[in-house]
């Protein structure tokens, strides 16, 4: 059933507050300093860490609205590190076809499309005996999937990256997915299961005014195309059910905007301490402090609120936020 544009929109403003919020509250300064910029540009040297360390944070963002979204709209949310794993052993026979396949793909112009290397590969899985004592493990480091879904006898995995991929990109991603292809072949046959498996690299949203993504980046994520990687709606709109899905996501950014949240958090990227926190707290949730004057010397500093759902006054830190996410009497969120 399709997502409502309001629900997406929703949804996306839930994701973005939550995760500013969790980056900002507590945050403490950075001992480290960089030896240059640091005393060249100082100011901007701490905004810069600042900005770095949110956008890094950020870097899930978009995997935890694809995990709201698909649930939203019935997938099954699996666990990659322990619903998708690795065979300890692979038989040489399919070690050729990978390779083989892999090479081909990588010819230039050759336009080899993944479906050739699938069918190769089911062709010979049906024929091959594998040993009994194969065991599964956890993907291997750096091409492990991002987001697992699981729907209608179909089973979905995602790599989720950045809008900048590297020259070798392609060739990286090609091999990663005909990896994942196999090891699930593999498991199926092993586990006497029968569904179908569909791996794909994302791009979750193209940064081009003019011209688009694949415009500049086709040569570098050759031989990949648009079956194998997934650009912004292609992905969204599946997640969604709802066509042109992204533009709602788009609107959930402009909202937040427009109602002010980055002139909240704007203060923090130039200091970071209790004071800072607790100006977040206080603009940010359901709660208000008994002593509008406070001034917090630390995090651990205790102060009294009262919950402006149910008029609950409690005293607890800034660090007590940090875990604790709703009121203890009325369970009503704290973050608004």
């Amino acid at each position: 059933m399709a997502i409502s544009s309001t629900r997406i929109i929703k949804i996306t403003e839930e994701v973005i507050k939550l995760s500013f919020f969790n980056y900002f509250l507590g945050r403490e300064e950075v001992d480290t300093k960089h030896a240059i910029l640091a005393k060249f540009f100082p100011n901007e040297s701490v905004i810069g860490s600042a900005i770095t360390g949110l956008s890094t944070s950020l870097g899930s963002f978009w995997e935890k609205i694809a995990v709201k979204l698909a649930i939203e709209n019935n997938f099954t949310v699996l666990n990659p590190k322990e619903d998708f794993l690795q065979p300890n052993f692979i038989p040489s026979e399919i070690f050729t076809i990978i390779s083989n396949n892999h090479q081909k793909r990588m010819a230039p112009n050759a336009n080899v499309s993944f479906s050739v290397y699938q069918n190769d590969l089911d062709t010979e899985i049906k024929k091959i005996r594998l040993p009994n004592n194969i065991v599964f493990k956890t993907l291997e480091k750096g091409s492990g999937i991002d987001l697992l879904l699981q729907k209608n006898n179909n089973l979905y995995a995602y790599d989720l990256k950045t809008v900048q991929i590297n020259a070798s990109g392609g060739a990286l991603y090609s091999e990663r997915l005909m990896k994942w292809y196999a090891y699930d072949a593999i498991s199926q046959k092993v586990h006497n299961k029968k569904y179908k498996f569909h791996p794909h690299i994302v791009i979750p949203y193209d940064p081009h005014t003019h011209g688009n993504w694949w415009d500049n980046f086709q040569g570098r994520v050759y031989p990949l195309d648009k079956t194998d990687l997934k650009l912004c709606n292609d992905f969204w709109d599946f997640l969604t059910d709802t066509q042109n899905s992204f533009q709602f996501i788009e609107t959930a950014i402009e909202n937040l905007v427009k109602s002010g949240l980055p002139k909240i958090y704007h203060p923090s990227l130039y200091k970071a301490d209790a004071i800072r926190s607790f100006e977040i707290l206080k603009n940010t949730c359901n709660i208000a402090p008994i002593d509008s004057d406070i001034s917090p010397s630390s995090f651990v500093e205790k102060i009294e609120w009262k919950c402006l759902g149910c008029s609950l006054k409690f005293k607890q830190s800034i660090r007590w936020f940090e875990r604790n996410t709703v009121c203890p009497r009325c369970n009503g969120k704290f973050l608004t």
